[in-house]
């Protein structure tokens, strides 16, 4: 019994060591199988990360695949033109679309003066579509620069409300001025210096005067009588002139009441029979102005809609 015993438990410790060896040999071609493995993709992917810019020149950049073929403009454009938009953007017909860097281009569209927003998009297979929101001016500018020995030429800017600066035409030539028959009130005594085009002005007078004008056309008094010029050549104060005639020189200080005393004086004239041809509405306490008799037959304006009827006690 004792040599039956001594036997099997030698033959079982020669089979459990077997076995050990066949779990470390499957353990070691498992990870030998691994890493053939994770050897032969990273030797892959460092061979398509090389062979990429080929690829992509040859079948994803190339002309072949997914050619520009129309540009698309989706919004109504007035001082825009098609042609500044494709000389900015640098696109092309025969480009391929998925090449195209659409940050890029609308980077580039967006420093057009008139441009406030701008959005590109890339509609497959052939097609790249435009939208630009335009700057609506609110005043105008001229400046002058010498031309010759004697001449003087003047340039047309505009100014939108928040002060940026866009281009017109050249005196004289209208057809290159894309609202030259827009009834825009004129900014003068502006310093050159200041008003430099596709940037916003930093100068004070100057969002002084677009102010004025905001507040002019939320008071509706433009639907009355629209603003003609507003003069910043005197310190401290705003010389402006309107279509009916009447000129105002404006403080810095409570614009809209300003210009509401400015329309109930002219109002209580018509009443009285007298028009207004001039006032200082600059001095806090007191109205200088200086009146005329009114035409008999010209009717009052009255009042517009949405403004406020001030007591004459109060304001006058």
């Amino acid at each position: 019994m004792g040599r039956k015993n001594q036997f099997r438990r030698r033959r079982k410790k020669g089979l459990e060591v077997a076995a050990r060896r066949r779990r470390r040999w499957r353990r070691w071609r498992r990870a030998l199988a691994a890493g053939v493995l994770v050897a032969g993709v990273t030797a892959l992917g460092v061979w398509a990360h090389s062979q990429w810019p080929r690829w992509r020149q040859q079948w994803l950049a190339g002309e072949r695949l997914f050619p520009l073929k129309e540009i698309q403009i989706t919004t109504p454009l007035r001082a825009v033109t098609r042609e500044q938009i494709l000389l900015r953007s640098g696109l092309r017909a025969g480009q391929n679309l998925l090449a195209i860097d659409l940050a890029r281009v609308r980077r580039a569209l967006e420093e057009i003066p008139y441009a406030a927003e701008v959005s590109v998009e890339r509609v497959l297979p052939h097609v790249v579509r435009i939208g630009i929101i335009e700057r609506r001016p609110v005043a105008r500018v001229r400046l002058y620069s010498r031309f010759g020995e004697e001449s003087l030429e003047a340039r047309i800017c505009y100014l939108d409300g928040e002060g940026m600066v866009m281009p017109g035409g050249m005196e004289g030539r209208p057809g290159d001025d894309p609202f030259a028959d827009e009834p825009l009130p004129e900014v003068v005594g502006v310093d050159p210096t200041e008003v430099t085009l596709g940037q916003m002005t930093g100068d004070l007078r100057l969002r002084w005067a677009l102010r004025l004008i905001e507040v002019y056309r939320q008071l509706r008094l433009d639907e009355q009588a629209g603003l003609r010029t507003i003069d910043l050549t005197e310190t401290g104060v705003l010389h402006v002139a309107l279509d009916n005639g009447v000129r105002a020189t404006l403080g810095p200080d409570e614009l809209p009441r300003q210009l509401l005393r400015l329309f109930y004086l002219q109002e209580v004239g018509r009443a009285n029979g007298r028009r207004l041809l001039q006032v200082d509405l600059s001095i806090p306490n007191n109205c200088p102005s200086l009146w005329t008799p009114a035409e008999p037959s010209a009717p009052s304006a009255g009042f517009p809609k949405g403004v406020l009827k001030l007591p004459l006690a109060r304001d006058v």
